[in-house]
């Protein structure tokens, strides 16, 4: 089970990756989140890795608002 340190430790390792403008790390950091939210968060997750990849100015400047969404949600089951 999922627990909301994991999501917290996970979230923390995201702001670090958009601090240090690292799209790969942010990239992996949210691809692990994505597995430990339900939906709709998921596919904005994945929607946001894609984002890493073509976009990722747009993807630094979006974490923030996913990362108050991923603390705010319960874990999956």
């Amino acid at each position: 089970m999922v627990t909301a340190r994991e999501i917290g430790e996970l979230c923390r390792a995201g702001d670090w990756a958009v601090v240090h403008d690292d799209r790969a790390a942010l990239a992996e950091v949210v691809r692990k989140l994505a597995w430990m939210v339900g939906e709709p968060l998921h596919c904005e997750c994945i929607a946001l890795v894609e984002l890493c990849r073509h976009d990722p100015r747009r993807a630094l400047a979006r974490w923030p608002a996913l990362r108050e969404r991923a603390f705010r949600v319960e874990p999956p089951a």
